[in-house]
């Protein structure tokens, strides 16, 4: 090791060692101040141990090995020796020494492959994190004992030895480790870290300098998706690149072409959601209405987002994609309950990826919130469907997931799954083991040079095989084609159940057989993106407004009309009082003739001799001096005496 604070990379000159050997340095020097790895070509007059930080045994160059040097030898020794019977010998002596280091545990080209293969572990040891060191070393563990026992049929993989270091999720932590590892020659494939800004220096120093294999369930981050910034990083769990197709195929698939973003993002670094989204943003930027972020480490910035919640969507949205917390998503949605969001016309697409099943089977229920609250939250949770990754339901995973947590039960005591299923990180490095040992067997049976852990890492892309965890698909980028499922609300149960799965190997999204999704509001199907008028009134023609004389005529022929109306019961009331004050129906006494008609039935001049109308009156005198007559009683007998009155 050089002890220079900055050590330039030394191009391939000849030198003498101290030991007299001729050898070729060709030197890759790190920036750290104390890292630099030279690899060795030695000249055939003397052999020696390779500086190969990544396997055990010697490495030689297979033109000038010890091998060749024998043969040289031979050859040497044979020169007397007739040319043909020389020539048979060479040839014999030859595949007698091929077969010898074959026996021997080398490849082809006479590199010896290791018998141990040392995976070093830089996860966080955080148990709250998905994929803490507590949580995978026991599927790591069994992973390593199926692959001893010969299950998988990894011939040339025989021993495996883990060593587990603490990455703290830190960007100095995990690297720290790396580093370490790879100063005491311990390690030949780097497993983790997971966290993004602890990944990417762990990834660029394997990649660019130490050659070593990278195999993780992190760098979700669209950054790492460039594999010549990180040609030895091998992504064996989702991505943001993957989410984002996943996600603009379910909007497609329901005919959504605006939507807006609503997710959480902290001051301090980016977020996963932010890294969640912002590849669906970059992607279709012409297709988002609104994008706004809150910070759920700050209470005042969730409440100020909840307070202005409909003057952010009502004129802007009707399709809204979240990724929060699930308590957040939770507190927007009974937020969007008080405002009627919950009527049919709005539908919200929850991205939730690593909660376990638990979790996402009763989002909307707290054991410790009030009913009303829960009654709230059940209610608007029928506007919103969930996008998860699938989980693996088949016999094999539930049992592995029961070993897991007993080999779990039996190293940490103090820690416990509870009823919670293993989640799909532990099972991923179940797997990404699996993936190693066969890429590296693969390249041993073709007698590749096995120290060069970019020649493996090739070997882990395009690739398809059944793990624990399903189909397992690594892409031509190193990239695992994830499958995800899209979750609704069955009001029935009230439990959140499959209804659609994207399978990432063919991407396709195909519904579920015999569900359906319940779209809120009694719909039949999916709404509009965008109302009739759009969000603005401007996608309908603007109508002519109503001429102010119109609205002056309406109104003065409507007091016209009123006018009339009244005149018209005024004048029949003071008619009638007329009328009545007529009293014509009385008869007055100095009217009434009195006798009876001539024997001729002639009427007389006489007064005396006249009767009413030729009729015999009868007169009772009545003992009263004054009779009151009311306007009823005057009015029954103006009806009496009526002309069209019957008689």
């Amino acid at each position: 090791m050089t002890s220079s604070s900055h050590v330039r990379p030394m191009s391939p000159t000849a030198s003498r060692s101290q030991d007299g050997c001729q050898v070729q340095r060709s030197c890759i020097a790190e920036t750290t101040g104390y890292l630099s790895r030279c690899s060795r070509t030695f000249s055939p007059t003397k052999t020696t141990t390779s500086a190969n930080p990544v396997y055990d045994k010697p490495n030689p160059n297979p033109k000038k090995s010890g091998i060749s040097h024998s043969i040289t030898n031979f050859s040497q020794t044979t020169s007397t020796i007739n040319p043909w019977i020389r020539k048979l010998l060479y040839a014999f002596f030859l595949s007698v020494f091929f077969q010898i280091s074959h026996g021997n545990g080398a490849d082809s080209t006479g590199l010896t492959f290791p018998s141990l293969i040392r995976i070093g572990v830089i996860l966080p040891n955080n148990t709250a994190s998905s994929s803490s060191l507590i949580k995978v070393q026991s599927s790591l563990e069994s992973a390593k004992e199926k692959l001893e026992r010969g299950v998988y049929k990894v011939n040339h993989v025989k021993k495996i030895k883990f060593d587990l270091r603490d990455s703290k999720c830190s960007a100095l932590y995990g690297p720290l480790a790396a580093i370490s590892m790879f100063k005491d020659k311990t390690v030949d494939v780097f497993f983790g870290p997971a966290c993004d800004y602890s990944l990417s220096p762990v990834a660029k120093y394997a990649s660019q300098r130490w050659r070593i294999p990278v195999v993780t369930v992190g760098g979700f981050a669209a950054a790492f998706d460039s594999k010549i910034e990180y040609p030895a990083l091998t992504r064996i769990q989702t991505t943001s690149s993957d989410l984002k197709t996943v996600v603009r195929a379910i909007l497609n698939h329901f005919e959504f072409k605006y939507f807006g973003m609503f997710y959480h993002d902290s001051g301090s670094a980016l977020s996963d959601c932010y890294h969640t989204l912002f590849p669906l943003y970059k992607n279709m930027s012409e297709s988002v209405t609104i994008q706004k972020f809150f910070n759920e480490e700050n209470k005042d910035s969730l409440q100020n987002l909840l307070r202005d919640l409909k003057d952010f969507i009502e004129p802007n949205a009707r399709i809204i994609v979240l990724c929060a917390s699930p308590d957040s998503v939770r507190e927007i949605m009974i937020k969007a309950h008080e405002l009627n969001f919950d009527n049919g016309e709005y539908v919200f697409f929850n991205i939730d990826l690593f909660s376990s099943y638990n979790a996402t089977a009763r989002p909307w229920y707290r054991a410790n919130d009030t009913q009303q609250r829960n009654d709230d939250a059940r209610k608007a949770y029928e506007s919103l469907m969930t996008v998860t990754l699938r989980k693996p339901t088949s016999e094999a995973y539930k049992n592995f997931s029961e070993e897991v947590k007993a080999r779990a039960a039996k190293m940490y005591p103090n820690f416990t799954y509870g009823d919670q299923e293993v989640n799909s990180f532990v099972g991923a490095f179940h797997d990404a083991v699996i993936l190693y040992a066969l890429a590296l067997n693969e390249t041993i049976a073709e007698g590749k040079n096995v120290s060069d852990g970019l020649t493996i890492t090739k070997k882990m892309w395009n690739r398809t095989f059944e793990g624990i965890t399903g189909t397992v698909s690594i892409d031509a980028n190193g990239d695992r084609n994830a499958d995800y499922s899209l979750l609704d609300l069955d009001p029935e149960t009230n439990t959140f159940e499959v209804v659609a799965e994207y399978f990432g190997n063919s991407k396709n999204y195909t519904p579920t057989p015999g569900k359906k999704i319940h779209w809120p509001g009694g719909r039949d199907g999916p709404p509009p993106d965008t109302p009739i008028c759009g969000f603005d009134g401007s996608l309908c023609p603007p109508q002519k407004p109503f001429p102010e004389y119109g609205i002056v005529i309406i109104v003065l022929g409507s007091i016209l009309l009123v006018v009339l109306i009244v005149t018209f019961f005024v004048y029949r009331h003071f008619k009638l009082e007329a009328e009545l004050a007529e009293m014509n129906w009385r008869v007055r006494w100095d009217d009434i003739m009195f006798g009876g008609p001539t024997r001729n039935n002639k009427k007389t001049d006489s007064k005396n001799n006249q009767n009413g109308h030729g009729a015999i009156l009868a007169i009772k005198p009545i003992p009263r001096a004054h009779i009151s007559i009311q306007k009823p009683l005057l009015l029954e007998i103006k009806k009496v005496c009526s002309p069209n009155s019957p008689q």
